[in-house]
């Protein structure tokens, strides 16, 4: 591997972490802050869904123009720095619409750097070892966002003692740290080198993949979005109302979870690097199918806290396989393109399911059902990929 692979790889994983802990922080706090300023569960999954849209449509049009021999690197710089002025103007106006608009420029410009920076990463990875460098950088996610879960709590209740203010007033010193955070990610974004790199496929990677068509992989994507945007939104506002947790201890509860997941991500990977990605995919499948039905019933927090963990192993264990496949699917001139198109359909999926989760938490008494409804069209997927 070259040096300029090398850095690259480096500097990437480096972003994810950053990002993530930045990011992490904030996706705590917006659903609970709205909710403060009197939103509707409904509202609040509509500021997931709207993220996703503004990204899922940055991702489909920056992915094929980041093709073009030296826009990648651009790309994920224009998009980190902007990103920092968007989170500095999201305590700037105390109103639902104007966070909602925030939200959808930081979806924009989501979709604008990260689906470019997996392309990137994969461009410098060897063709064998795919799936493995980019649970890495997944994982490399993980841990930041494990460490904006374990130190929320912390810094919330320090700035409460030591500032004598509300809880609802600190969230603004979190925006401000996430956009610090990413100026640092913007500082080191400018060690990467553009590659474009098209070797010919590796005669070892793993016959498996070719057994995958492009449409299995979007319909399973969209799926597992469905689930990942109910995830970030309902799902946190129900550990507090439900459990009546207080906003750290959601954040803890959330640690709890991503410490469970964080061995099999990168097991799985390399297990679908040594061995192809059909088992690997039966596996996580059946996994998140079984636990969706699980989960609505779980009255107990610890257990609900261990089975979330486990969910969470299969989802996001699904994000860096499925890129790496899709990336051997199409032309390597393409690549930007297709990863471009997998993150936008997993996007479509995150739009859709805060909205009927948020839908489904304010009628009914099953507050997660939309879980069950998710995991029943999963299980229709997984039977039509398998027959087929």
């Amino acid at each position: 591997m070259e040096n300029n692979q090398k850095r690259n790889i480096f500097i990437l994983t480096s972003l994810a972490f950053l990002g993530s802990l930045g990011f992490g922080f904030i996706r705590i706090i917006i659903p609970i802050y709205v909710r403060y300023l009197g939103a509707t569960g409904l509202q609040v999954g509509l500021l997931s869904s709207g993220f996703m849209l503004a990204r899922a449509f940055a991702a489909v049009l920056f992915g094929k123009r980041s093709d073009v021999k030296g826009k990648r690197r651009l790309y994920i710089r224009t998009g980190l720095s902007l990103i920092v002025a968007i989170l500095l103007l999201y305590p700037v106006i105390p109103n639902y619409y104007w966070i909602l608009l925030m939200r959808l420029l930081q979806g924009f410009l989501s979709g604008l750097t990260w689906p470019i920076a997996q392309t990137m990463l994969l461009e410098s990875a060897h063709e064998t070892k795919r799936a493995t460098w980019l649970s890495i950088y997944f994982v490399s996610g993980r841990v930041g966002t494990i460490f904006a879960n374990l130190s929320l709590g912390a810094l919330i209740y320090f700035l409460e003692k030591n500032l004598g203010i509300t809880e609802q007033s600190t969230f603004n010193y979190f925006f401000v740290l996430a956009a610090f955070l990413f100026f640092v990610a913007f500082l080191e974004s400018a060690g990467l080198k553009e590659l474009l790199l098209h070797p010919k496929e590796d005669s070892k990677v793993p016959e498996t993949r070719g057994r995958f068509k492009v449409n299995h992989l979007f319909v399973f994507a969209f799926v597992v979005g469905l689930f990942l945007g109910t995830f970030n939104s309902i799902f946190i506002i129900y550990l507090k109302e439900v459990f009546n947790l207080s906003t750290g201890n959601v954040a803890y509860a959330l640690f709890g979870a991503y410490l469970i997941s964080f061995p099999f991500v990168l097991s799985l990977s390399l297990f679908a690097d040594r061995k192809g990605v059909d088992k690997v995919f039966h596996v996580i499948l059946i996994t998140i199918i079984t636990l969706s039905l699980i989960i609505p019933g779980i009255k107990d927090l610890k257990l609900l806290v261990i089975m979330l963990g486990l969910i969470y192993a299969a989802l996001n264990s699904f994000v860096p396989i499925s890129r790496a496949t899709v990336s051997h699917l199409k032309r390597k001139k393409s690549l930007g393109e297709n990863i471009g198109k997998i993150n936008a359909f997993q996007n479509l999926g995150q739009i859709i399911g805060p909205l009927i989760a948020g839908i489904v938490y304010d009628t009914l008494k099953n507050k997660l059902f939309s879980l069950t409804l998710f995991g029943i069209l999963l299980f229709l997927a997984y039977v039509a990929w398998i027959i087929h």
